[in-house]
């Protein structure tokens, strides 16, 4: 069994009943009729049980018990006002009736500490006291009133049934109460759980054995003495309670103090105390730094002589924060970010303000945003460079096109018409002119193409990996003994259609083209991640130095002699627009013969599925 359990059975119940038992067997007829000590008794419990309730509530407030005592504090005032006001009362009964009444209203409000937390008073816990206490007096003070409707609770020298009843069920109510206490875990608040339980328990077998007692003998006496005694230690437990309390309190407000002290000296915002009428009565360190304020005559500024544009209507509230310039007292300026608290208790300060310095974040401010719209004109003006020559190329490849046709049928019609003429330079002559003219609508073409690049977004269906192999292998430039193979991975890949298949057809082509053998193989594999495909690329050619790895992706870079090797220097240029709009990259790696280009591509695809096509 808990400590705590034997503590309060010993000293609320057994101890009691041992002594009571006592006297009535050493003293069974001793009789003792005083008035004035009985008075005496009821006014030290009246008393003393209105000063628990009231620290109670005290420490309830400041949240040092638990909920549930608000019903205790209840039940002691209402015990309280019972008892103080039965020396007012007249009639022959109106002590017991009185006590009874007592022990039974308390008993009701101790015994509520079951009720669930939600119907005990939080916020308005004191009110429901005191008005408790208030209907409970004018409840006894009604007696002289009632006394004629009440049942006598004393007949021939003996309690009554009714006194009997009421009594127990008071009685009840305190050792219920008594065995909610024992049951919870108190605690910090353990010795109070076991004062306040052995009380309970007290008034309890107090109230049970009072219908079975004789007015003014020993036994008697002794509950009285017991339960006047009984007050006296929950009074000085809960006093000493309240006193440790405030000293903690105070502890506490020490600490704070401290380290308001501490943080009042070594804030780098200044804080400034202003008294009621404007002026500042002292200012922290860095305050005294911000205004230089340990200069003279600094003694006599006001708020309004630092901060001038503090403003008094927007100062309605508690607390406001206000960005401003503030006044040094050699008379610069600087910008300042203002938080002004106003005090709610009297004293010398009205209210306290602290300052930062925000110049230098101003500055910094003022430097960004001009950084800032300094990039948005060299963006609007680059974007408006970037469409001129889109457009440019876009009308300069349809305007140059129309001649070069004509020079094309030009030369195809002196050769059908003079053929017989030609001779050998004048035949190569006019097969320059054909090469030189169709290599120029093949640059034309493939700048058109690179100025559409972005211009808009065309929706695309997606086509299956398998498939994608094979667009590739029909569209590249072919060349007998070339081989283009494609591993595994391709077989579980769906991808959007376009732009990827000229992405990779340009790549592959650009193998074939630029190789130096008349057998080779190109080679393609794909890795998935969660938002990204890499592309892979390798061929077995000549390899690309690595001064020209960077150069080959411009636009007209040929790394070989256009009469050597057709091409209009643009196929790369056009891959790498086509990867950078759609959010991916693209590299090269080469070392010696060979050259692996890398593309990574977003891993996203429309819903709409090409069938797949079958050989």
């Amino acid at each position: 069994m808990r400590p705590d359990v034997i503590k309060t059975i010993v000293l609320g119940g057994a101890a009691p009943l041992i002594a009571s038992l006592s006297l009535d067997v050493a003293w069974p007829h001793l009789r003792w009729v005083n008035f004035a000590a009985r008075a005496g008794f009821e006014a030290v419990g009246t008393l003393s049980s209105l000063i628990i309730a009231a620290l109670i509530l005290i420490l309830l407030r400041n949240r040092q018990l638990d909920r549930f005592y608000v019903w205790l504090a209840s039940g002691l005032a209402c015990m309280g006002m019972i008892d103080g006001v039965q020396p007012l009362l007249r009639g022959e009964h109106s002590f017991d009736w009185t006590h009874s009444l007592a022990n039974l209203v308390g008993g009701i409000l101790f015994a509520a500490v079951w009720l669930p937390d939600r119907f005990t008073p939080r916020r308005n816990a004191t009110a429901v006291v005191i008005g408790m206490a208030i209907c409970a007096a004018a409840v006894a003070l009604s007696y002289p009133l009632h006394e004629h409707l009440l049942p006598p609770m004393v007949q021939d020298g003996e309690f009554t049934s009714a006194a009997a009843v009421v009594n127990v069920l008071g009685g009840i109510g305190f050792l219920a109460a008594g065995v909610y206490i024992l049951r919870r875990d108190c605690g910090a608040y353990g010795n109070t759980a076991v004062v306040f339980s052995s009380l309970a328990v007290l008034f309890g077998v107090a109230s049970i054995l009072f219908e079975i007692s004789t007015r003014w003998d020993m036994t008697w006496w002794l509950w009285h003495g017991l339960r006047t005694c009984a007050y006296i230690i929950v009074l000085k437990h809960f006093f000493d309670l309240f006193r440790s309390h405030l000293q903690s309190s105070e502890s506490t407000s020490k600490r704070l103090q401290h380290a308001f002290g501490n943080v009042f000296e070594s804030t780098t915002e200044g804080i400034l105390f202003i008294g009621h009428e404007g002026q500042i009565c002292n200012a922290n360190p860095a305050a005294q730094s911000m205004f230089r304020l340990d200069e003279p005559g600094s003694n006599a500024l006001s708020l309004a002589d630092v901060l001038p544009g503090i403003d008094r209507e927007e100062r309605n509230t508690e607390e406001c924060d206000q960005t401003q310039q503030a006044v040094r007292l050699d008379g610069s300026v600087f910008q300042a970010e203002a938080t002004v608290t106003d005090f709610r208790a009297g004293g010398p300060y009205a209210h306290f303000v602290i300052i930062r310095d925000i110049s230098v974040r101003k500055q910094a401010e003022e430097r960004v945003d001009a950084l800032v719209s300094a990039l948005q004109a060299s963006k609007a003006e680059l974007e408006r460079s970037n469409a001129e020559l889109d457009t440019f190329a876009y009308i300069a490849s349809h305007d140059l096109r129309s001649p070069l046709r004509t020079i094309q049928n030009a030369v195809l019609w002196l050769e059908e018409d003079l053929s017989e003429h030609f001779t050998e330079d004048t035949r190569d002559t006019m097969d320059i002119i054909l090469r030189r003219t169709r290599r120029m609508e093949q640059l034309l073409e493939d700048l058109l193409l690179h100025s559409r690049i972005g211009r808009s977004t065309p929706q695309s269906s997606t086509i299956s990996g398998i498939d994608l192999v094979r667009m590739i292998q029909d569209l590249a430039q072919q060349r007998e003994g070339f081989d283009i193979r494609a591993d595994d991975s391709f077989a579980s890949l769906t991808v959007a259609k376009m732009p990827l298949v000229q992405v990779l057809t340009n790549l592959v082509s650009n193998a074939i083209k630029h190789h130096d053998g008349e057998t080779g193989t190109i080679s393609l594999s794909v890795s998935q991640a969660a938002d990204m495909l890499t592309f892979t690329v390798t061929d077995d050619g000549p390899g690309i130095p690595a001064r020209y790895q960077e150069k080959i992706f411009d636009m007209f870079t040929t790394l070989q002699p256009r009469d050597k090797v057709e091409g209009s220097g643009m196929g790369l240029a056009i891959v790498q627009k086509y990867t950078e709009i759609a959010g991916g990259t693209i590299s090269v790696f080469s070392e010696g013969r060979g050259c692996r280009f890398t593309l990574t591509w977003p891993n996203a695809h429309p819903s709409q599925q090409e069938p797949s096509t079958k050989e």
